[in-house]
């Protein structure tokens, strides 16, 4: 999840040239790819994150402001174009199927039907599909990425189709939609 915050910052200057960060302490101003505005500030001692960073998000129309401790977040509310505010403790969590990995692959394992014709061709592979996992834990727009054959594509996508239980992902304590890719091995035995 933090990886996009991860990074030791040891020198900053704003566009005039005036240093704001030197030698991993100062007071970080980070802006958009356009310079119009600013996405996020704060202090920055030893090269991490430190005390109260404020900024913004203008896809998702967002404010924030977070508390750091040597470069871990402690806390982050997020304040919405409505004024609802959304406190986190990650800016980003992945999607996930309840009980993880090992229990979506349990359930695929324990749902799948090898396909018959499949069977008996010796046809195996890994189908991957591409989903969306949408903002209140529901699956739209299955569809095969990588194809092995149209039975073994069909019978991965009527079983993921039915698996309930994901948990949406979130970006600054907010649900959000996020495509996803997943293996479905088949594996004739």
């Amino acid at each position: 999840g933090n990886v996009n915050y991860h990074y030791l910052i040891n020198d900053c200057a704003d566009s005039t040239g005036k240093v704001l960060v030197q030698n991993g302490n100062g007071h970080f101003v980070g802006y958009d790819d356009n310079f119009k505005y600013i996405e996020e500030e704060g202090v920055v001692k030893a090269g991490k994150r430190d005390s109260i960073w404020t900024g913004r998000d203008s896809g998702l129309k967002i404010q924030f402001i977070e508390q750091y401790a040597d470069g871990k977040l402690i806390t982050g509310t997020s304040t919405d174009s409505a004024g609802a505010r959304h406190p986190y403790n990650n800016r980003i969590v992945d999607p996930q199927y309840k009980g993880g990995m090992p229990a979506l692959y349990k359930y695929l394992g324990s749902n799948i039907t090898y396909p018959n014709d499949a069977r008996k061709n010796g046809i195996e592979g890994t189908v991957i599909l591409s989903f969306v996992i949408k903002k209140d834990g529901s699956l739209k727009d299955i569809k095969v990425a990588r194809s092995v054959d149209q039975q073994l594509d069909a019978e991965a996508m009527r079983v993921l189709s039915r698996s309930r239980g994901w948990k949406s992902g979130m970006f600054y304590g907010i649900p959000v939609n996020v495509k996803y890719q997943l293996p479905v091995a088949f594996v004739l035995r």
